[in-house]
């Protein structure tokens, strides 16, 4: 989810809100990390490369789901052992049920996804009317348009189904990493984890965050190599050093330069066009970043462009502008969270989350259980375990706070301890301890 252009609105505006800081600024703290939004992005890099080593000559060859799943929960693994040696304290939010505001939005990607299928579809047809019109045309000989086409298609295909996030949630569990899940968006979880200062950052790609009033948002990592920098986000975590440089969007920056409050802010952001708006153009139609910060420049508060707007007889029913600012609006984190029926709001420490090995035989049998169901033992055991113990052992380490004061605690002074209740009482848990 992302707001209408949001990025032309930063570049033109306030350029100075996004910093480069090194990774490691972040040592000895919590990051909020918004899941749905990175493992999508795992997922299809996962799928990509599958996809490239496949052999796809057969008109109805795929690729294997469950191949792909494997190869991205082993790439997370591993990109949570690159945050555990920097001394990271990685927090996953998985989205939960989606608002009914967003459902035409998610029903427009979805008819998105079933026209490439279509179009997957159509071009399978294609290479098998081509093997039938001559008896010289053989599978091994099928052209390579058709198969950069295939390629093409199966790439945009990826998708995460409801038993693979059950399946990473279990591997996370097994390998000691904090993950929630929210009562509807990951980002508004992250945001308020940051804004009460459990967590000091969220790391996400969404601008969204920023509307749900996080301080901090990191929208990139990336690695220093020669010839320049290269992306991280989405890739292989064979590589995070301490000298990777990542993109801070600072909030506070961005409200000084363009001198508006956090309420003016989320109002320009509704006004440009958000995902709880219907229609597949968000917002108002014609009225994007530039002509919205006009018409804040000219009036004090939404109501009155709203107003403005309808006399010239544009409808902006379309806005939901009270229903956006419910949504946006501050709310204690534990309100965000989707609990289970049988784990009590008590048993939630989210305060206190933390990262950790197993502590009892019990606890370690079922982890082992868990790495070995999904073959990650040899990937806990090389890029995790070394990396917890670690951090335990630098459990009274104080780490002093490298953010200007925002009117929030981003410091993160406590303790890592071993894993609190709120991730033994994990559903992944209990529901593979009762196999």
């Amino acid at each position: 989810m992302t707001i209408k252009s949001f990025k032309t609105f930063i570049d033109t505006y306030c350029p100075e809100a996004v910093e480069k800081k090194p990774i490691s600024t972040f040592t000895g703290k919590r990051l909020a990390i918004d899941g749905n939004n990175w493992f999508h992005k795992y997922m299809a890099t996962a799928q990509k490369n599958i996809v490239m080593t496949s052999d796809l000559k057969e008109p109805r060859a795929t690729v294997d789901h469950e191949i792909v799943v494997k190869r991205w929960i082993t790439e997370i693994v591993k990109l949570m052992g690159k945050f555990l040696e920097i001394g990271i304290t990685p927090l996953f939010v998985i989205d939960g049920p989606g608002r009914e505001l967003k459902w035409e939005t998610q029903g427009s990607r979805n008819e998105q996804k079933a026209k490439r299928q279509d179009k997957l579809n159509d071009l399978m047809e294609k290479m098998e009317q081509w093997l039938s019109e001559d008896d010289s045309h053989q599978v091994k000989n099928m052209p390579t348009k058709f198969l950069t086409e295939k390629r093409k298609w199966l790439n945009s295909l990826y998708r995460i189904e409801k038993g693979d996030l059950e399946s990473l949630r279990d591997a996370l569990y097994a390998c000691g990493i904090p993950c929630l899940r929210a009562q509807h968006d990951a980002e508004e979880l992250c945001s308020n984890l940051v804004r009460v200062g459990i967590c000091a950052a969220v790391l996400s790609e969404d601008y969204d965050t920023l509307c749900f009033g996080t301080p901090y948002q990191i929208r990139r990592i990336e690695t220093i190599r020669e010839g320049g920098a290269s992306g991280l986000t989405g890739k292989s975590a064979k590589g995070m050093p301490l000298d990777a440089i990542c993109e801070v969007v600072n909030l506070n920056m961005l409200l000084s330069k363009v001198q508006w409050s956090l309420k003016t802010f989320i109002d320009y952001c509704i006004l440009c066009g958000c995902d709880f708006q219907p229609g597949k153009v968000k917002g108002i139609k014609g009225i994007a970043t530039k002509k919205a910060y006009k018409l804040f420049q000219k009036h004090c508060c939404l109501e009155d462009i709203i107003r403005e707007l309808e006399l010239s007889g544009i409808d902006t029913s379309i806005l939901k502008h009270e229903a956006c600012r419910e949504i946006f609006a501050a709310k204690p984190p534990i309100e965000l969270c989707l609990l289970e029926e049988d784990c009590p709001a008590d048993d939630y420490d989210i305060e206190n989350l933390q990262v950790g090995q197993a502590t009892t035989i019990d606890e370690v049998q079922l982890r082992l259980d868990i790495l070995d169901q999904y073959e990650l033992r040899s990937e806990y055991t090389t890029f995790i375990k070394p990396r917890l113990e670690k951090i335990e052992k630098a459990e009274n380490t104080k780490h002093p706070e490298i953010f200007e004061p925002v009117g929030i605690s981003t410091s993160t002074d406590k303790p890592l301890l071993e894993l609190n209740e709120l991730l033994k009482a994990q559903p992944s848990a209990r529901k593979i301890s009762k196999k």
